[in-house]
């Protein structure tokens, strides 16, 4: 008679499903795209992509208004690395699954191996402090870590300043290009009475009233307008002055005075009341050690179209210089004034009021012996001698002026551009190119942490791609799931189920099953057994812990060794 064991003693229902062959077959596909993880390498080149985007922000913001992005850089910036840190870890978490399976399929691999693979790709500690165990895992981990810093880095590569920006613009300006009458001839060739427009022109002129000509201006800007004014031609002769010796000899009456500063105003041909033209005449004596010279400018002011060029600052206008400090008129823009009424007069009134405002003379006679006596008429003359001359008016007529010639035409052209703002009418209004230099807030990109940034960033990236090298090998869609793991290590729970399923088969096939870890309850001492002839004898189990069926567990103990 046969003493044996019954193979099918105390075994649970859990225990026959393991063992009962229901599992369908699953085919070892490698391939290049048939396994490809594509998860893994859409969030690498999502990294990389950002990347590039965070370089792109700060080189296109640099320099750039403040109020022309809607949403900061800083914000775009840290949303940016938000994005590159949480994707980089997750590719370092898909190319840990990758080569932990690629090297349990290479020949020679140890349990110590894979286990080095899954600890240096979740702990940046061990990883840290690998030694000789140190690889690419640990490597990778260590760079994806430190890609954290390139938040800060890249905050403090954009930071806001003030800067002066020139752009083009278009300003819009409304002047009159034609004169209007400037006062009457009431009595006898002369002008009486001012116009009252003209006559508030030169009160505003006289009070320094500021102009406001120009709109469409957000800062200081350059421009060029149109309007009626006067084509100025000026020639110039210069004479020696003979100055005479001090002595106490009569002087001659040729040598006994002369002129030192003349200004007037005048009108050239035509009636009081139709004047084609304006003549500006002025004279200044200028002396150095060779002797003195007069010199004397007539200039002739025609009425024209003349362009302004202009200074605006937050509305207010300033008339510039040209590179002459003359005039020109636009070509063939000449203005006929002959068509006003008798008795009014355009030119009339403004030589009335430049005459009165710059006639100044200045002259020195001989009063005998070494003395001269200096008069003048006017304020303009002693507002131009020369500051830095040393006479004695007293004895010695050799008294020095300056050029007042560009300034008084500056001031003409003022009181005619103030005239054609005040003339103006809704078909005056022109419109202009501009250049427009404001001070706003820009911002700035340090390109040091720019660098920096990047560079982390990168090496990040290039350390995690090595990973997924040689993932055409494995022949299904893997993870680290520890369901796949311990079938992959035919963990007997598992019994029952595909070698090659994927996770999810898995979980279909056995998730159901019941588990539980503690200590494996010991089956009964068992003696001999009767059976067909033979007998066995099965010793006692030792005390372990492991995960099984909840029947077969109970709570681990306290102060238990377990094998």
């Amino acid at each position: 008679m046969k003493i044996f064991l019954s193979k099918d003693r105390g075994k649970s229902k859990n225990e026959f499903d393991q063992n009962s062959d229901y599992r369908s077959k699953d085919t070892w596909r490698p391939g290049y795209l048939t396994h490809m993880p594509w998860a893994g390498v859409s969030a690498l080149i999502v990294c990389l992509l950002c990347t590039v985007a965070s370089g792109i922000i700060l080189l296109a913001s640099n320099g750039q208004p403040v109020a022309a992005w809607t949403v900061q850089p800083t914000v775009l910036l840290a949303l940016l690395t938000a994005a590159v840190n949480s994707l980089l870890h997750f590719a370092l978490r898909e190319g840990v699954t990758v080569i932990w399976w690629r090297k349990a399929l290479t020949e020679g691999t140890t349990i110590e191996d894979l286990h080095h693979v899954w600890e240096f790709g979740t702990s940046i500690l061990a990883a840290t402090f690998a030694g000789r165990q140190f690889n690419r895992v640990a490597l990778a981990s260590i760079l994806t870590t430190l890609v954290v810093f390139d938040a800060p880095l890249l905050q403090r590569a954009s930071s806001i300043t003030s800067r002066s920006i020139t752009i083009p613009i278009t300003m819009s300006a409304n002047l009159a290009t034609s004169i209007p009458t400037t006062s009457f001839v009431t009595g006898g060739a002369y002008v009486s009475v001012l116009d009252p427009l003209f006559a508030r022109v030169m009160q505003n002129y006289g009070n320094r009233v500021p102009i406001d000509a120009v709109s469409g201006c957000h800062g200081t800007c350059s421009l060029t307008v149109k309007a009626f004014g006067f084509s100025t031609q000026c020639n110039t002769v210069t004479t020696p002055i003979i100055v005479p010796q001090c002595t106490d000899t009569p002087i001659s009456p040729r040598y006994a005075n002369f002129t030192l500063f003349e200004t007037n105003v005048g009108i050239n041909s035509g009636s009081v009341s139709f004047p084609d033209s304006i003549f500006l005449n002025i004279s200044y004596a200028s002396f150095g050690p060779g002797g003195g010279n007069l010199t004397t400018s007539i200039c002739t002011l025609r009425p024209a179209i003349i362009k302004y060029p202009l200074m605006s600052n937050n509305g207010t206008v300033q008339l510039q210089p040209t590179t002459s400090n003359y005039t020109g008129r636009v070509k063939n823009e000449v203005l006929d004034i002959s068509t006003h009424s008798p008795g009014a007069t355009v030119l009339g009134g403004i030589q009335l009021v430049v005459d009165s405002t710059f006639r100044s003379l200045a002259i020195t006679r001989h009063a005998g012996s070494c003395i001269w006596n200096y008069t003048s008429e006017g304020s303009l003359a002693s507002r131009y001698i020369y500051e830095n001359d040393t006479y004695n008016v007293a004895t010695s007529p050799s008294i020095s002026f300056r050029d007042p010639t560009p300034d008084i035409l500056t001031s003409i052209n003022e009181i005619m551009f103030r005239f054609a703002l005040a003339a103006a009418n809704s078909s005056s209004k022109q419109t202009v190119p501009a250049t427009q230099t404001s001070e706003q807030n820009t911002y700035e990109t340090h390109f040091g942490y720019l660098g920096g940034a990047l560079v982390i960033m990168l090496l990040g990236i290039f350390a995690v791609t090595p990973l997924f090298y040689g993932y055409w090998h494995i022949g299904r869609n893997i993870t680290m799931s520890p369901i796949e793991t311990a079938k992959s290590f035919d963990a007997p729970l598992l019994k029952g189920s595909g070698s090659n399923a994927k996770v999810e088969k898995l979980l279909k096939e056995v998730g159901k099953r019941k588990v539980r870890y503690g200590e494996v309850i010991p089956s009964d001492d068992l003696g001999p057994v009767m059976g067909e002839g033979t007998v066995e004898w099965q010793p006692p189990q030792r005390r372990r812990l492991a995960l099984m069926s909840p029947e077969k567990i109970v709570n681990p103990r306290t102060k238990v060794k377990y094998d």
